[in-house]
């Protein structure tokens, strides 16, 4: 979508609007503003629509508990949203909510989103279950391999050959997170966009550094690991404050 309207001069925000037609539901779409003139041309951060970060109340899910009974894990049947529940800072059971968006994949340039649940089975310390996804179906684990680690894993691609993979949280700004490995930018990597890469980079190194780690700590009270040697960036309220 092009608008060949001034957006005038000055650094006080324009508002614009656009239709959009031939939406799918339960799917997730991405966009960013661009503006250009002739210096050159400027890109916006990427922002989402059309899909709830979490899920409505009483949608039905699977769920599994950990060994101890303090976790459980849920998939949800309608939407595929992935969450942990788990003791709260007091020590309430299962109050602290964990709550991750379907994940999506890029897939022959287009995104993608995982959506419902097809079918189910039990496994050793899980459930395995077959997902829609791309117009054909996956299968992904979800496990606890450890008391209190919740595992999620596509284990069949069935064909699909995705070059880039997402999953979002929703987050508020009296979240924090801390980790990543060794970074010279920081200690609480809210707000950033942290790029996990090793990087032997002389004088102010900022975000790069030769020991980072796909791994970090929320104060909410989990962490998350992402089991991962490809190059990734971890976009902690950088690109949207939610």
């Amino acid at each position: 979508m092009v608008d060949s309207g001034s957006a005038g001069n000055g650094s006080s925000a324009v508002p614009s609007t656009a239709t959009v037609t031939g939406l799918t539901a339960n799917t997730t779409y991405h966009y960013r503003a661009v503006a250009q003139n002739t210096r050159g041309t400027t890109f916006g951060a990427d922002q989402t629509f059309g899909f709830p970060l979490i899920p409505p109340a009483n949608a039905p899910f699977h769920s599994i508990s950990a060994a101890s009974g303090n976790f459980q894990a849920r998939i949800y049947d309608g939407s595929g949203h992935i969450a942990l529940l788990e003791p709260d800072l007091n020590g309430n059971p299962l109050a602290n909510i964990i709550t991750l968006a379907p994940p999506s994949a890029k897939i022959g340039g287009a995104s993608y989103d995982f959506g419902a649940i097809q079918a189910i089975t039990s496994i050793a310390n899980g459930i395995q279950f077959s997902q829609a996804l791309a117009g054909t179906t996956v299968t992904a684990q979800l496990t606890f391999t450890s008391d209190g680690i919740m595992h999620y894993e596509v284990t069949n691609w069935n064909g699909l050959a995705p070059t880039e993979t997402n999953i979002a949280a929703a987050s508020d700004s009296t979240e924090h997170f801390y980790g990543f490995g060794e970074k010279f930018n920081s200690l609480d990597q809210s707000g950033n966009k942290v790029h996990i890469m090793s990087s032997d980079i002389g004088g102010d190194k900022n975000d790069f550094s030769y020991k980072s780690s796909s791994w970090f700590m929320s104060t909410r009270g989990y962490g998350f690991h992402l089991d991962s040697t490809a190059e990734s960036y971890f976009d902690m309220r950088n690109g949207a404050a939610d």
